[in-house]
């Protein structure tokens, strides 16, 4: 009788496989999730760099229009084009860089071309400065909105700025209605 109840208690193998699973699957989740974050830190890093590149070209571009510097439109035109990771956090940022890139184009060609009035390039650079202004309130209130001294998290906030229910992302729509 006393052998009987010194057994040990054994598991089965069903059991065994249950509990595997079980801790493959938690360390999978735990991984998935460590992933996730490095995700969201590395493309928000990218976003706010590009951000902050978005802001110094839209200094040069208005830099350049008051010392109607032509060589540094073009150069600023193309830095300009270049951020295009800027206009994924919203698309009035993206809408407003669009028609910046045009009007600093139809600008160029208009000042190259003997055939357009002062008059007519002057309405070209007001329509430019009106459109650069514009560009330039959202950016910066982009920045300032999201700006944190704890990068990591500023990098995490970049990226969930995207969404459409954040409330960067709503205020910038108001903020687009009203320009």
């Amino acid at each position: 009788i006393e052998r009987n109840s010194m057994r040990r208690k054994v598991f089965s193998v069903e059991t065994i496989t249950a509990y595997l699973i079980a801790l493959t699957s938690i360390i999978f989740l735990v991984v998935f999730i460590l992933q996730s974050s490095n995700v969201k830190s590395i493309y928000g890093k990218s976003l706010r760099s590009d951000m902050y590149d978005l802001n110094s070209a839209i200094d040069a571009v208005k830099n350049a229009i008051q010392t109607d510097d032509i060589n540094g439109l073009i150069l600023s035109s193309t830095k300009l084009g270049s951020c295009k990771l800027a206009g994924e956090i919203h698309p009035s940022i993206k809408k407003h860089q669009e028609k910046c890139m045009n009007l600093l184009t139809e600008y160029l060609i208009a000042y190259n071309d003997s055939a357009y009035s002062q008059d007519a390039l002057k309405l070209l650079q007001d329509d430019l400065n009106v459109n650069v202004a514009n560009l330039e309130k959202l950016v910066s209130h982009t920045i300032s909105s999201l700006a944190d001294m704890n990068t990591k998290k500023m990098d995490r906030s970049y990226y969930k700025s995207m969404s459409s229910t954040s409330k960067i992302y709503k205020e910038l729509t108001i903020l687009d209605n009203h320009l």
